[in-house]
């Protein structure tokens, strides 16, 4: 797949098994280009006439890039086996970074997960673990190249020669609120700069531990954090440990938890994972205000991770009043529509009618013009502590019919 000199959006898709000496999943050149919810798995360089492959996932070259909630695993390069990026800016989030090789039988592979030449790039609340290199099995970062790893959990990597973290003299690496641990023996080589982060071995900088982390297998992955309440035998010394800086927008509403509990207070280190269960409301149709004799639908998006979750599910309306009313039968009060109710797991709702509302309604009681907001969450059995997004929605009540 290539892309020149566009302004371009993927999504929802699987780029694998394809072979080619630049980017073989996906080639972006002189574009502004975002990727979504994509597997870009299996790809694999081939030999270029300049004696070389870049990027076995990506291949990126003078371009503005947005990659969210990806996988990139199992791609193969001489340079970047995950990503190769040159004179490009580029922001990813959400992230596995699994399983790339930078291999050559020539000279030394580069870049793992990402090799980067004159190139910025953030990567915010992602896993890059298990990526292979000669130099730097996690990035190699040269000829001036910034690269930030944020809120991330980076594990079991392995360089064969020099570095997880390799960069030149005129390139650096910033780790931040973020966990390091199994990976190679000298995991970094060049400069790089670390805060408030678990480093096994330890390394010079505010806020950093080195400790084991205890990470314990979860319902989506093996890098929860080990916790006595959740039902673990260890607290991990990652949780509260990390710096609520104007990084931690980005990862609200998640966790570290393999009860699902939401992060919030003081916040913990490392990846974190979505919660259990995630809600998306929508309205049907799709506009700010409704006027006597108007229908509206409330359409429902759930998806939840793979296991069984035991949850008191709060369906509640708040009226321009601030009275609260709780579903199914609109009782005044914050009560839960279904208590210790067993969810299954991967379960995936597009789309589906939550409610039907007929304006005026008398159940829930929309009878006075102003907002209305329509709230979904999730919380443990008999407790406040949610394993869900609290999903809000307001409807507008206009007097009078629609001219």
């Amino acid at each position: 797949m290539f892309y020149d000199d566009s302004f371009s959006t993927l999504k929802d898709s699987e780029i694998i098994e394809n072979r080619s000496p630049f980017g073989a999943g996906i080639s972006i050149d002189k574009s502004n280009t975002m990727i979504t919810n994509c597997l870009i798995a299996n790809n694999s360089g081939m030999e270029s006439d300049w004696g070389g492959s870049w990027g076995g996932g990506i291949s990126i070259e003078e371009s503005n890039i947005q990659i969210n909630n990806c996988t990139i695993n199992n791609n193969m390069a001489d340079n970047g086996g995950g990503i190769y990026s040159l004179s490009s800016w580029f922001y990813l989030k959400n992230m596995l970074i699994d399983g790339n090789k930078a291999e050559n039988s020539y000279k030394a592979g580069k870049g793992g997960g990402f090799f980067i030449e004159d190139s910025h790039i953030y990567l915010i609340n992602s896993l890059i673990v298990s990526n292979s290199a000669d130099d730097g099995s996690i990035v190699c970062c040269q000829k001036n190249s910034f690269q930030s790893f944020i809120f991330s959990t980076i594990a079991c990597n392995s360089p064969e020669k020099s570095g997880d973290f390799f960069a030149s003299s005129d390139s650096t690496n910033k780790i931040l609120n973020s966990i390091l641990w199994d990976n190679g023996e000298d995991q970094f080589s060049g400069p790089v700069i670390i805060e408030n982060s678990d480093i096994e071995g330890g390394y010079q900088g505010e806020g950093n531990i080195n400790k084991d982390p205890c990470f314990v297998s979860g319902p989506r992955g093996d890098y929860y954090l080990g916790c006595l309440s959740a039902g673990q035998d260890c607290d991990s010394p990652c949780i509260n440990t990390g710096n609520k800086d104007s990084w931690f927008k980005y990862i609200q509403e998640s966790t570290t938890r393999t009860d699902g509990i939401m992060d919030k207070g003081d916040v913990d280190m490392g990846y974190h994972y979505p919660l259990h269960i995630q809600f998306k409301l929508y309205r049907s149709p799709n506009k700010l205000r409704f006027y006597n004799g108007d229908n509206v639908k409330i359409l429902l998006d759930l998806e939840t991770a793979p296991g069984t979750f035991n949850t008191d599910i709060y369906l509640y309306m708040v009226d321009p009043d601030g009275n609260f009313w709780s579903g199914a039968d609109w009782s005044e009060g914050l009560n839960p529509i279904l208590s210790n109710y067993s969810i299954p797991g991967n379960l995936l709702l597009k789309n589906a009618t939550l409610l039907t509302l007929s304006i005026p309604e008398d159940s829930p009681r929309i009878k006075n013009p102003g907002d209305y907001t329509f709230y979904l969450g999730a919380t443990l059995p008999e407790s406040d502590e949610f394993i869900s997004n609290l999903e809000k929605l307001s409807v507008t009540f206009y007097e009078g019919e629609m001219q």
